[in-house]
């Protein structure tokens, strides 16, 4: 889910983010990370973010189950 101030839009498509766009990785409804992309290969589905106070480079999972 990608975040603009108080805005929350479900993604279809990681080729819709770019470097920087602040996005939330969810499951369910419980906020697994909050942070900035970092780095993205759209096609495969690859997603990284920087995340928490050390700002982290962490993989989240991008397929639902």
């Amino acid at each position: 889910m990608t975040t603009t101030g108080h805005r929350t839009t479900r993604l279809g498509d990681l080729a819709q983010l770019r470097s920087g766009d602040t996005v939330e990785a969810r499951r369910y409804d419980t906020v697994l990370y909050r942070g900035q992309v970092d780095g993205l290969v759209a096609k495969l589905g690859i997603l990284w973010l920087r995340h928490g106070p050390w700002q982290e480079r962490v993989l989240p999972e991008t397929t639902e189950s």
